[in-house]
């Protein structure tokens, strides 16, 4: 009799433990994995406590129209490549969130965008993969930054599993925004978010780049869904429909700790949140 793998041993065991069983079990795993790193988050809980908003910033198509300077001096939290905006010194991003592994390879083309992160960002505050962590120790990009790592645990199905906390794994969205910007936004403490360039439309024309720019020097492979060959486009409609999902469950796990999220896109199709026009919050501060 042969002996099972470990694939095989792991499917024997689910089809007998009941699912509610299994998800006690992988949520344990996930609180006791990546403790060490997570521990240090506590510095940023209620940072800008009694702060009356902050703006999230995504990297959409639509963002490319917009004028962020005004957004200077306001609190910001932006993701990956928002130095390629013309305006990004202007708003000098107070956070900055890298969520996708994929940027975390030690490879000359990766340490050379991390590089090119310190140079546009130098005071900005990073949350990042934690694998981040090494290439740090072993070349010293983001040497000089406030540097937290997260991990991500099994994906909430109700507003009441949603994580806010960043000191315990993170339970909603699986793109960078609602990952990480969202919920850091939240542990800091605003009452208040304003969501920019969350287009949301990657399906819609997927030969089209889904960021504000055309095309990425170092990672040109993410242009567009046309170029990403990791996803077929039955698993990419699913992605976006499990992202308006985790949107809707944000929008409802921040209400209830009365925290309001407003959409001031240009367009896009994120219809979660209530629309704001951003000339119209920046006259309302």
């Amino acid at each position: 009799m042969s002996i099972p793998t470990v694939q095989q041993s792991r499917q024997i065991i689910e089809g007998w433990v009941p699912p509610r069983w299994l998800d006690i079990a992988r949520d344990v795993k996930a609180e006791l994995a990546g403790r060490a790193i997570r521990k240090p988050n506590g510095a940023l809980r209620g940072r800008h406590a009694g702060s009356y908003r902050a703006f999230v910033i995504g990297n959409g198509p639509s963002l490319g129209t917009m004028d962020l300077r005004p957004l200077s001096g306001e609190i910001t939290i932006g993701a990956n490549s928002f130095y390629k905006h013309p305006h990004s010194a202007e708003v000098n991003l107070k956070y900055l969130c890298i969520g996708d592994p994929e940027f975390m390879r030690d490879t000359p083309r990766a340490l050379e965008w991390h590089r090119l992160l310190d140079e546009n960002h130098p005071k900005a505050t990073l949350l990042a993969h934690p694998a981040v962590l090494a290439l740090r120790d072993k070349h010293g990009v983001h040497a000089a930054h406030e540097l937290y790592g997260f991990t991500a645990g099994r994906p909430a199905s109700r507003p009441e599993d949603v994580t806010f906390d960043l000191t315990r794994p993170l339970r909603v969205g699986h793109m960078t925004g609602s990952l990480l910007e969202i919920p850091l936004a939240v542990f800091l403490g605003v009452r208040r978010i304003v969501l920019i360039g969350f287009d949301l439309n990657h399906h819609v024309d997927p030969g089209r780049s889904y960021h504000f720019y055309g095309s990425h020097e170092q990672f040109p492979e993410f242009d567009s869904m046309t170029a990403d060959k990791r996803f077929s486009y039955e698993t990419l409609l699913a992605a976006m429909q499990r992202e308006f999902v985790s949107h809707r469950l944000l929008r409802v796990a921040a209400a209830e700790r009365g925290i309001e999220i407003v959409n001031a896109t240009s367009g896009g199709l994120l219809d979660v949140y209530p629309r704001v026009a951003l000339a119209d919050e920046l006259r309302g501060a």
